[in-house]
């Protein structure tokens, strides 16, 4: 398991940087190429990412690098000149500090845009609708949950179909980990009868708090969501131990309602 890093921004008033991205031809051997030419102009890659759909003919390089003393114009007609390269933009630090504002907007490969939200500020979010109206704010977490699940899974079915989707439910609860959720393990899974025991490690939802009952009300609701559509009916989910209250992980278990 590695950490996957999220770079918003460079910041140091001792040096000067670029962010710069690629568009460039989906065929093999280009972005080596652009490595090359950059290594070539002295520039030092810091952090970026890759981005190339199923099918499409063009694909996206973003990065940050460290300039040192390349001036913009020459990095932009150096990088078009290789072969393969469709589109450069470059933009440049003020005062040492660069923020990511070539990268917009943010695609999950559901197709869905997507938002970058902190762990700490979401769950006092969440947290603040639970002080502000007690068990109600409890039961408008859930149902938030429940319908984050629901479009997730209705999502997965649109595009593998139901049948499919039943039988690789477990993988596809790996989605918690690719979104950051948390780290998911099924214990149990067996649909004939509805029977799923699902394991959740280092919940974003329940890290770092500490409580006297269960705190997964709103990913308790995803997990129902989720299952819910799978199975074309109502659930309950029950979680019976969880991180807030002193347990190593959460656990949800999940039967017919």
């Amino acid at each position: 398991m590695i950490e996957k890093y999220v770079i918003i921004h460079q910041y140091n008033p001792q040096k000067s940087f670029f962010e710069i991205a690629v568009k460039m031809r989906n065929t093999k051997g280009v972005l080596a190429s652009v490595l090359t030419r950059l290594s070539s102009l002295g520039v030092n890659i810091l952090s970026g990412y890759t981005a190339a759909n199923e099918g499409q003919e063009t694909g996206i390089w973003c990065s940050f690098i460290e300039n040192n003393g390349v001036e913009e114009s020459r990095l932009k007609s150096a990088l078009l000149e290789v072969q393969g390269v469709v589109e450069v933009d470059v933009l440049s630090d003020v005062d040492g500090l660069i923020m990511d504002m070539l990268s917009f907007p943010l695609i999950w490969n559901t197709g869905e845009r997507a938002v970058l939200l902190g762990q700490e500020r979401f769950s006092k979010m969440l947290d603040r609708l639970r002080d502000s109206f007690g068990m109600a704010g409890n039961v408008m977490v859930y149902q938030e949950g429940l319908s984050v699940g629901d479009g997730l899974a209705r999502f997965f079915v649109g595009k593998m179909g139901d049948r499919f989707v039943k039988n690789h439910l477990p993988q596809i609860f790996g989605v918690f980990s690719a979104a950051g959720v948390g780290q998911v393990e099924i214990a149990h899974y067996e649909l004939d009868q509805l029977k799923v025991d699902l394991i959740l490690k280092n919940s974003m939802e329940c890290s770092g708090h500490q409580s006297k009952k269960h705190h997964s009300e709103f990913l308790r609701g995803v997990i129902a969501g989720m299952i819910e559509v799978v199975v074309g009916g109502r659930v309950k989910c029950e979680e019976i131990r969880c991180i807030a209250i002193g347990d190593d992980y959460c656990e949800f278990i999940i039967t017919s309602r």
